[in-house]
């Protein structure tokens, strides 16, 4: 930026001559009655330029503050993005122009629905485990066997049948001829 009375933008008013003239004496020559007409509508219009320059720089600084405080809060969010990516893929992204913001919640969210997912069946398999466990099968009667067999509170075999009988009575299903069941 030179120093030339021309683009001095340091809202100083100027003379021909060198000299300063301050925005007072404008305002006096621009509402003096009695002054020449054609330095009145001059002195008017730079105090309307003067004006308009004021608030323009008003608009600019509003504009910076705005600017400043949306950089603040996009580095708040772009640090919670972080955080949350690196929660969730276990490692920080690498932002680039290929992957952006848009990619690392995309991301996020398939993950977080996968382990929804597994999360809902883990539950399924716990209650069913828990139901499986719960059951109780009255076994028969035991059978002493020396010569023949006869029912023993305390014998070691159980009647093949009855064991089936008794294990189907508890809704579990049982393949008589393999001997495998559930």
């Amino acid at each position: 930026m030179t120093n030339s009375p021309m683009s001095n933008n340091d809202k100083r008013p100027y003379r021909a001559d060198g000299g300063d003239i301050g925005t007072g004496r404008i305002k006096e020559i621009a509402h003096n009655p009695y002054g020449d007409e054609e330095k009145c509508w001059l002195a008017k219009r730079v105090l309307a330029l003067l004006d308009e320059l004021e608030a323009k720089e008003k608009q600019i600084a509003e504009l910076e503050r705005s600017e400043s405080q949306l950089i603040g809060e996009r580095d708040d969010s772009e640090s919670a993005l972080n955080d949350a990516y690196k929660a969730v893929m276990g490692q920080a992204p690498e932002w680039s122009n290929w992957f952006s913001f848009a990619d690392a919640i995309d991301e996020i969210e398939l993950v977080c629905g996968l382990w929804r997912n597994q999360t809902e069946d883990v539950i399924q398999f716990r209650a069913r485990i828990a139901e499986l466990e719960a059951r109780e099968v009255k076994l028969p009667e035991r059978y002493d066997i020396e010569m023949c067999p006869t029912p023993s509170p305390n014998g070691d075999w159980y009647s093949r049948e009855d064991v089936l009988a008794a294990l189907v009575s508890a809704g579990v299903r049982c393949d008589a001829g393999t001997g495998k069941g559930e």
